[in-house]
């Protein structure tokens, strides 16, 4: 009888290890498969309107001999299945004019371009991003490693931290045989239920160009997202962009910001 009460506890305190080491082991599985079930889900094409506002700081050399620009633009977009629209504020057109004009004048003043520079910066590609951030975080995780998962917290609230490694983009031949090194990190910030948060990207490039020049290019993207209408929206994108090399510094700093006009803005 004491032999079978013994079994017996050995059994129920393996059972319950059995259940501790369970508890114990990553989620890795669970909080990546939410993640992508989030991202399918807020891929609808549905129509967006929303201000958008750039900000650039944009630094060339160092020291005293860096110029710099700093250029703000406003438009309007509308995004659905069909495309994006954008609508440039008149105040922004009327900027930019002044600067067209100053460029074509002949008396070598001093010409300030910051508003064609943030003009610039408006393009399909980051209103996109920013529209429809579903399809920029699945591409980010196309060529992203798990690393580890963490508990966090994100504008006061408990989130879940990924962690991922990036392998680097797809480059041109000539660009492959220049670049020698290449660190990514991908973080992405994710609701219990797996919807997106926000995320951080960070990416460094250095090489060596015609034998002589030595390079140093870091990228970092960082994104706070919003749900509207079963959209995911970056309703805050920001990227930075160093680059070193020959001499030559350059630094330009992009602020992306979307205001959503009358539809429902979930956090």
């Amino acid at each position: 009888m004491r032999n079978i009460l013994n079994l017996t506890i050995f059994k129920q305190a393996l059972i319950f290890a059995s259940y501790l080491l369970l508890a114990s082991l990553p989620t890795k599985a669970d909080s990546i498969s939410e993640l992508n079930i989030a991202l399918n889900k807020l891929s609808e094409k549905s129509r967006l309107v929303a201000k958008a506002n750039v900000q650039l700081v944009k630094t060339e050399g160092e020291g005293k001999e860096a110029e710099q620009k700093n250029g703000r633009a406003d438009v309007v977009i509308e995004a659905s299945e069909l495309g994006i629209k954008v609508t440039y504020a008149p105040e922004t057109l009327k900027q930019l004019a002044v600067e067209q004009a100053t460029f074509e004048s002949q008396n070598n003043a001093p010409i300030k371009t910051d508003t064609l520079a943030a003009v610039n910066a408006i393009n399909a590609d980051y209103l996109q991003n920013m529209t429809d951030a579903s399809q920029y975080l699945s591409r980010k995780l196309v060529r992203a490693t798990f690393i580890n998962e963490q508990a966090d917290t994100l504008q006061g609230r408990p989130a879940r931290l990924l962690i991922f490694n990036l392998r680097k983009g797809n480059l041109s031949k000539k660009e492959q045989a220049y670049v020698k090194k290449y660190e990514g990190v991908l973080k992405v910030w994710t609701s219990e239920y797996g919807t997106p948060l926000a995320s951080h990207i960070d990416e460094t490039y250095t090489g060596r160009a015609y034998l002589v020049v030595s390079f140093k290019v870091s990228q970092t993207e960082n994104a706070v997202y919003s749900v509207a209408n079963k959209r995911l929206v970056a309703t805050h994108y920001e990227t930075l962009n160093k680059s070193a090399g020959g001499g030559e510094l350059s630094t330009v700093k992009i602020i992306r910001t979307l205001e959503l006009q009358s539809l429902e803005l979930k956090p």
